[in-house]
């Protein structure tokens, strides 16, 4: 027996709404995992809650966009998915240059414990 993930293409689904709640469900279960991601993240770096706290805000409005529907929520989301991207950019070039890997490093906001 195979087992495969549901469709996500507009033809699988009967009409336009339908697929439209599906891709919202969808998202749903993203925002929800990276919710968990966000509270992991709250003792490790201000760059990382921000990643994650940004992730699930564009999430969230792109859910409200699909079940809606909302094309105001759809933009925002769009909006947040692009700082997003540029937090995940910074937080990645922070992650590459280390003490052993660069003659300078970028500020992350380290929140650990272990720094006080």
């Amino acid at each position: 027996m195979r087992v495969e993930p549901p469709k996500l293409t507009p033809d699988s689904y009967t009409s336009t709404s339908e697929f439209a709640s599906a891709v919202g469900i969808y998202l749903i279960a993203w925002a929800l995992v990276t919710l968990l991601f966000f509270i992991a993240s709250l003792r490790s770096s201000v760059a990382l809650v921000s990643l994650f706290g940004f992730l699930d805000v564009t999430f969230w409005l792109l859910a409200a966009g699909e079940l809606a529907p909302s094309p105001g929520a759809t933009k925002a989301g769009g909006v947040f998915g692009i700082i997003t991207a540029f937090i995940a950019m910074y937080t990645a070039l922070a992650g590459m240059l280390t003490k052993d890997t660069s003659h300078f490093l970028i500020p992350v906001g380290d929140l650990s414990r272990a720094s006080r």
